[in-house]
């Protein structure tokens, strides 16, 4: 029986001893996953590299002729919930020029990310192309057929609406949302998400995205420029009362910028006919501070389906046909279309226009809007006379 007690005591050590050498042992660093791309500005922007450890991670830039022009590193990182530890590094690009394009590699330790290419954001006047996605959990399958058709339209970014994956879990992120064509558009294509119910703002949510540095002081909504559009990337999921720190930001950011074309998006749509239909609050803060500011299209998901709703002079678009299982969308009395099929859009824009083209995904054209520039629209009527 001693003898028994005895082994029993040195396995229960021995295990012990190798679980602790186990947590502490160094593993080599390596790449977890494919680097991306987010935070996308006029001068830089954000890489994302999931690695085993914290040690630094190295970005390498090269002008548009291939001659290297700076090494970034770790700003900080970022640790995910995985069963194993995992770390999402962010290095910040910088110095940059407005409307170039460059590539990109990184490194760490001995492993070497593959080369991609990326656009900066471009001046005013300027033209550019972007894309819209929205809901793309659920269907891996259908999110990277969407994913590819975005890459073969090679758009400077893309905004996303949200739900991006089922549930907030590691699991879940890496087999919905990461898949490789995502990887592989995301790369060079970064991309903007507004959060949705389903990924929300846990652990791993806040992990693997980045929000530009935000002029609001909060990194869940925010506000840019590109071109001659002004973009306002705003929270859904949290109170939106007239007290609220984002209503306040949304009120102030609209009454200080002077762009052509003013889009917000946000999950929750605030007109919707079917899914899960309108949402009180956002409908506030559309009449009380969208309205009076002028903005010109608001894109939201949530209900899995396309549809073109125009109310008090804003077309609120629901984009939200990326991978999620699909609903019947029932029109309203201020609907213009509505389509139940995946999909995703992309927008260009020049000097006085801009174009939204909805394709699904077997390149059909589902819909087209034509917005025009005040200036444009007062030209045209003037020629019409």
């Amino acid at each position: 029986m001693k003898r028994i007690l005895t082994l029993i005591i040195i396995g229960a050590i021995s295990f012990a001893t190798a679980a602790c050498t186990d947590i502490n042992v160094k593993h080599p660093a390596k790449f977890v996953m494919k680097p991306y791309l987010q935070a996308l500005t006029k001068t830089g922007v954000t890489v994302l590299a999931e690695t085993n450890t914290q040690d630094s991670v190295t970005v390498v830039v090269n002008n548009a002729d291939s001659e290297k022009i700076a090494e970034f590193y770790t700003h900080h990182s970022v640790e995910t919930n995985a069963k194993y530890r995992s770390f999402v590094h962010r290095i910040k690009i910088k110095g940059l020029a407005a409307g170039q394009t460059y590539n990109y590699y990184c490194v760490v330790n001995k492993d070497t990310s593959a080369k991609a290419a990326f656009g900066t954001l471009v001046d005013q006047g300027e033209s550019f192309k972007f894309a819209l996605m929205g809901d793309c959990r659920s269907n891996p399958e259908t999110h990277s057929i969407c994913a590819d058709k975005i890459a073969s339209h090679n758009p400077l970014f893309s905004l996303y609406g949200g739900d991006l994956c089922m549930s907030a879990s590691y699991n879940s992120w890496k087999e919905e949302f990461f898949t490789d064509a995502e990887l592989n558009l995301s790369a060079s294509v970064p991309f903007f998400n507004t959060p949705g119910n389903h990924e929300g703002l846990e652990i791993n949510t806040k992990a693997f995205t980045q929000a530009v540095s935000p002029n609001s002081g909060n990194p869940d909504y925010y506000s840019f420029d590109c071109g001659n559009i002004h973009y306002l990337v705003l929270n859904s999921e949290c109170s939106l009362g007239r007290g609220s720190e984002e209503y306040k930001f949304i009120k102030k950011d609209l009454s200080e910028t002077s762009a052509q074309f003013k889009i917000a998006i946000f999950h929750i749509p605030a007109y919707c006919g079917g899914g899960h239909g309108e949402s009180s609050d956002m409908i506030r803060i559309t009449t009380e501070l969208l309205e009076p500011a002028d903005v010109d299209l608001v894109v939201s998901g949530h209900s899995h389906f396309y549809q073109k709703n125009f109310i008090n002079g804003i077309y609120h678009i629901v984009i939200a046909g990326g991978g999620a299982p699909l609903y019947t969308p029932k029109d309203k009395d201020y609907t213009l279309k509505s389509v139940k099929d995946y999909h995703y859009a992309i927008v260009d824009s020049d000097s006085t226009s801009m174009t939204i083209t909805v394709y699904n995904l077997e390149d059909k054209v589902l819909d087209v809007i034509e917005l025009q520039s005040a200036e444009e629209k007062i030209l045209n009527r003037i020629e019409e006379d």
